[in-house]
């Protein structure tokens, strides 16, 4: 449970500390599926797949503030340095942006300030 999780490690965070999420593209389940089969990922298929909105109110709910949503890996090969032009162009491209195989999400805690004040006069 992942709100479960993220409860958990809230107060155990400092007002500085991140989380950094790999979340899957929930749209490309069968590719991750097919590419194991296929023998060309290794591994167990990902059985967790959420959306960014997902992401996002699951977020909220735990108490944490999202701080950035990027979406990487396009092409996972590297092919001749293809991959690397295509993995560094597509996130700057409006309408292929949000076609990457996992998003990155970094996550950072809300919690609020002390009243005390740290001097005494």
């Amino acid at each position: 449970d992942i709100q479960e999780l993220l409860s958990i490690l809230k107060p155990k965070l400092s007002r500085t500390s991140r989380i950094v999420v790999v979340v899957y593209n929930s749209y490309y389940r069968w590719l991750y599926i097919l590419a194991n089969k296929l023998g060309i990922r290794k591994g167990e298929a990902p059985n967790t797949f959420i959306t960014s909105s997902d992401i996002v109110n699951i977020c909220k709910i735990s108490g944490f503030d999202l701080i950035k949503l990027r979406s990487a890996v396009f092409f996972p090969f590297k092919w001749f340095w293809f991959g690397a032009i295509i993995n560094w162009l597509f996130p700057a491209l409006p309408f292929i942006k949000n076609f990457g195989l996992v998003c990155i999400t970094v996550l950072r805690p809300i919690i609020k300030e002390s009243k005390t004040p740290s001097l005494y006069l």
